[in-house]
């Protein structure tokens, strides 16, 4: 598992499973467009309690086809 740096403090921790969390970001105008929100996966530096997000969380509700 790789470790996850802090940009605020420095600080380098392995990602638990169990402190994982989901945040979405609307885009405005152009979330009504291109299909609604962006969620991220997330967590919290154990050191100075800032949010680090870890990267992107795929839509659960759409369909994946072979044309994918």
């Amino acid at each position: 598992m790789k470790k996850i740096k802090c940009k605020t403090c420095g600080n380098r921790f392995y990602p638990e499973r169990k402190t994982r969390y989901t945040v979405s970001e609307p885009h405005g105008i152009s979330a009504t467009f291109s299909g609604g929100i962006k969620s991220y996966d997330a967590f919290d530096c154990p050191a100075c309690g800032c949010q680090i997000v870890a990267g992107i969380r795929l839509c659960e509700d759409a369909p994946v086809t072979e044309d994918d």
